[in-house]
């Protein structure tokens, strides 16, 4: 069942696990601890929770009680939640072992419990924004118009470069870093606000890109010690957008030449950077002097350095003209640091049309004030 929870891929988890702000359980009110016997024989992914302590659960295979987006704070009495990066890991992994050496069939945690992503509310509006994209695609051949349909607003004008992140962000889940399974399997988890604004965006003469800490080079090598193949950074992102876009519009009726071609024209336009800081800081000469920052600064720079490329000529994008969506609290922190507007994203729903509308809200009023 691709990635599975107890194998080389901890360390990476742990280097990817994002570090995102609120509360969970819905912010309101503190969440409550409760204890659950999970069984052993259905696995799951998962990464350290370091705003919960823990370790969040980030995909699961096969039914259970135990959620993505949970965070496990013990395991059959071992306590996580003060431990942290392999001492956090390994305890968690002993505890499993020694449960399947004893020939336990259930293993006991405590959690807190997470949002659980929205699955039956709002399929009228995901239909609607498939619409849209078929009609999107349509409008290449016949021109059809998009009357009598909702479409999200457009940035001000003072904003000329929009970025999101991958993971939990234009992604309703997390990769870990590497990907191996089917892409394809990936591309009902590509957002709908995502795949409704990205192509209309660029119509209108924004530019569009994706930084990631996922990262092609760490894919590669993950790749050789797998001895199977897995994807990474710019080598992920493309494929999956691509199709997401192609199956949201075949979906609606559009013909899969002219969806196809729709998709392509789509993701030769986006910019798409991949690093992971500790990865190239470690193995990268052209970061053994100068790091690069555990932020997304290098990821923003080099996309302006990709614009500049692409359009000669062109002034440098400036850190206010760009508006970013990232469910790392810190990454945003520093973003905002560097006067790049800046918005988090609760990881346990990625992008939501709520955070689109709030962010051109802000830059509204900004604009006016």
């Amino acid at each position: 069942m691709g990635q599975q929870a107890f194998s080389t891929m901890e360390g990476l988890a742990a280097r990817l696990s994002t570090t995102t702000e609120g509360q969970m359980g819905g912010g309101r009110c503190p969440a409550q601890a409760v204890d659950l016997d999970h069984p052993l024989d259905v696995k799951f992914d998962y990464a350290p929770a370091k705003e919960m302590g823990g370790l969040r659960v980030s995909g699961l295979y096969g039914k259970a009680k135990l959620r993505e987006n949970d965070v496990i704070l013990s395991v059959n009495g071992k306590m996580l939640k003060n431990l942290e990066g392999q001492q956090l890991i390994q305890t968690f992994k002993q505890a499993i072992e020694n449960a399947h050496g004893q020939g336990d069939k259930l293993v006991k945690l405590r959690i807190l419990k997470g949002k659980e992503k929205m699955k039956e509310k709002g399929k009228e509006k995901a239909h609607g924004i498939s619409t849209s994209i078929a009609e999107g695609a349509k409008a290449e051949v016949d021109s059809k118009s998009m009357k009598g349909k909702k479409l999200l607003p457009l940035p001000p004008k003072k904003i000329k470069l929009v970025l999101w992140d991958m993971d939990n962000t234009l992604l309703s889940m997390h990769t870990r870093g590497v990907w191996f399974n089917k892409v394809e399997d990936l591309f009902e988890h590509v957002t709908l606000p995502f795949l409704q604004l990205v192509p209309r965006l660029l119509k209108e003469g924004f530019q569009v890109g994706v930084v990631t800490f996922s990262d092609a080079e760490v894919a590669k090598i993950y790749s050789e010690m797998e001895g199977r193949k897995g994807r990474g950074g710019e080598d992920l992102v493309g494929p999956v957008i691509h199709g997401a876009i192609t199956q949201a519009a075949l979906s609606s009726g559009v013909d899969s030449k002219t969806a196809t071609q729709s998709a392509t024209k789509t993701v030769e336009q986006l910019y798409v950077v991949g690093a992971l800081p500790d990865f190239r800081n470690m193995h990268t000469v052209e970061f053994q002097k100068k790091r690069m920052p555990m932020s997304k600064f290098w990821h923003i720079e080099k996309v302006k350095d990709l614009h500049q490329k692409r359009f000669p000529g062109s002034p440098r994008i400036k850190n206010e003209e760009i508006l970013f969506f990232d469910d790392s609290a810190s990454n945003i922190c520093a973003a905002e640091r560097d006067d790049v507007n800046a918005r988090l994203v609760d990881p346990s729903n990625a992008f939501t049309e709520k955070d689109w509308l709030e962010a051109i809200e802000a830059l509204q009023k900004e604009e006016k004030s």
